[in-house]
């Protein structure tokens, strides 16, 4: 694998964490703010639409971010069943931890198994 691809899958491995990170941001600066304005609003005013249209957004972005989250998992899982570098038991423990926890266990493994350079076999024994 070259150096960009590497570099792409590594932004990607590590994207789960910054979406989630930027929607309790973007959650925490649009609609907390709008929640005390509920209040003021009677039955039957606009408040929902206008508190709904902030949503959508949010949601586009979350809709977005499960594609990508399930399309990095099948990727992640067949990268770690295919690579000789792993072992058959840990094959076996990296496919559940990314059932399990994607979001922490896809850099992880992007770090320890994909980003370094294979070490070259040589037939020297070191003394």
């Amino acid at each position: 694998m070259n150096r960009n691809k590497k570099i792409w899958l590594g932004v990607l491995a590590f994207s789960p964490i910054i979406i989630g990170l930027g929607s309790v941001v973007y959650m925490f600066t649009v609609f907390m703010p709008s929640l005390p304005l509920h209040q003021q609003f009677a039955e039957g005013d606009d408040f929902p639409i206008q508190f709904f249209s902030r949503m959508a957004p949010f949601f586009i972005i979350m809709l977005l971010s499960i594609v990508l989250q399930v399309s990095l998992i099948i990727y992640f899982c067949i990268h770690a069943f295919n690579n000789k570098a792993v072992k058959q038991e840990e094959r076996v423990i990296w496919l559940v931890v990314f059932i399990l926890a994607s979001s922490i266990a896809m850099p992880v493994y992007w770090i320890l198994r994909i980003w370094p350079e294979p070490k070259p076999e040589t037939n020297f024994v070191k003394m």
